[in-house]
């Protein structure tokens, strides 16, 4: 007999420091405009795929990137607030949209401390862009964690 998944978790991207999307200095995370989730300030400039899925969206300045699961959850890693205006500077994608990926899979290479050095905030949320499909959700709230630790639980 088979048993069906009764939940996701989703791991670590990047080894940082824990926050919530609430305490954030951007208005479309701490409304939970584009979702719910989490937010880690990064220590590594390595950013892993937090989830086994499909690159859905990679936007062209390599901030952004999108993964969908087989679960059909939505989950999109923002690096830094609006370092869309550094036009790609500061990352290197090491995959590419519609790529199938596996959780600890390496999605982009960032230089957090040029994205400092230009002003930026690095601070990288963790959204979950469709939470009213699940049943819950389930956050891990502060402190330090590490590429790959479970940051959050998707209740199917």
């Amino acid at each position: 007999m088979l048993f069906k998944k009764k939940e996701i978790e989703i791991l670590a991207p990047v080894t940082g420091e824990v926050m919530s999307l609430e305490n954030m200095q951007d208005d479309v995370f701490n409304r939970g405009t584009l979702g719910k989730g989490i937010a880690i300030i990064p220590k590594e400039n390595e950013i892993y795929a937090p989830v086994t899925g499909i690159v859905t969206s990679l936007f062209p300045t390599l901030h952004t990137i999108g993964i969908t699961t087989k679960e059909n959850l939505e989950l999109l890693i923002h690096i830094g607030i609006n370092t869309v205006n550094l036009g790609g500077m500061g990352f290197e994608a090491k995959v590419v949209e519609k790529a199938g990926v596996r959780a600890g899979t390496l999605l982009l290479m960032v230089d957090i401390n040029k994205i400092k050095r230009e002003g930026y905030n690095v601070i990288t949320p963790i959204v979950i862009c469709n939470p009213n499909d699940f049943k819950e959700i389930i956050y891990r709230e502060t402190g330090k964690v590490n590429k790959g630790d479970v940051i959050m639980k998707v209740r199917l």
